[in-house]
């Protein structure tokens, strides 16, 4: 259930019970689509786009966590007592978490490919290192001694 769309039972919150629920499904559902986003951006390999979106994700998330426990701590009994807004909170619980899941995979799957990326490289220069390539021991261009001999050019 997206923000926009009401519960013909609860049209308006009336009680501070149903307040919080209504709070606490709009924060779900914002962070659900930000995950959402997120998930777009890593199928498309497209990690680095993510800082854009980690500012609102860690306001959302504090958000949420604030929401809840509000909602256990004042106001348990009552979202107990009422099956409409446990059954409000489980829908939006589920797609909270079916985003979450494909987020932290796509997250691990995007660190993976980084990590691999890395290891090519760092296993291309200590090829290139072995073969005499490469830097001396002190930070020398290995070609230091090469270019000195040239009359007039010193590196």
């Amino acid at each position: 259930m997206h923000r926009n769309q009401t519960n013909s039972h609860h049209d308006r919150p009336t009680s501070s019970g149903e307040q919080v629920v209504s709070a606490l499904v709009d924060v779900m559902v914002d962070l659900a689509e930000l995950l959402r986003a997120e998930n777009a951006l890593l199928s498309r390999g497209m990690p680095a786009a993510l800082c854009e979106l980690t500012p609102r994700k860690v306001e959302l998330s504090d958000e949420y966590a604030d929401l809840l426990v509000v909602a256990n701590r004042r106001h348990a009994a009552e979202i107990a007592g009422d099956p409409a807004l446990c059954r409000r909170l489980a829908e939006m619980a589920d797609e909270l978490d079916a985003a979450a899941k494909e987020n932290k995979s796509r997250l691990e799957a995007a660190m993976a490919a980084t990590r691999r990326r890395i290891d090519a490289v760092m296993s291309a220069v200590l090829k290139h290192e072995a073969m005499g390539r490469g830097y001396g021991g002190n930070g020398a261009s290995v070609l230091r001694p090469l270019i000195s001999c040239h009359t007039g050019y010193r590196a």
